[in-house]
């Protein structure tokens, strides 16, 4: 009896990744300052409680609806992400597996082109177009 190969999953996730090509566009990912500043102001007036993930699916949503502006979970967790990078808030995961948000009083400007994590974005962006 020979063993065949039936197939690899290479092929279904060439597929995968065609079907969310088509779906995700690149202002679904791209973070950019106006986005930033508006999750800003958000968080800085939010209660700073424990997030959960669901949390802040929610907390985008309701931003996106406030603002009027392509606020998803991916570009708010993105952003504090890219808060805590540049010292603006702390965020971290703690062990019981919900998110922290410190805000730091007197945090001055900083400038955007020091992110990593948005040069990624905004690579990953370009690449989509």
């Amino acid at each position: 009896e020979s063993l065949k190969l039936e197939m690899l999953d290479g092929d279904r996730i060439s597929s995968y990744n065609g079907i969310i090509d088509k779906i995700i566009k690149s202002d679904d990912i791209l973070v950019n300052r106006d986005i930033l500043a508006v999750i800003y102001k958000y968080v800085r007036r939010m209660a700073t409680g424990p997030l959960s993930v669901p949390d802040i699916f929610v907390h985008a949503r309701i931003l996106e609806n406030e603002a009027k502006k392509n606020i998803n979970f991916f570009k708010f967790f993105v952003s504090l992400l890219v808060f805590d990078e540049l010292g603006l808030m702390e965020f971290s995961l703690g062990a019981d597996g919900l998110y922290r948000i410190g805000i730091i009083e007197g945090a001055g400007k900083v400038d955007l082109g020091d992110s990593e994590i948005l040069d990624w974005v905004s690579e990953i962006a370009a690449s989509m177009e």
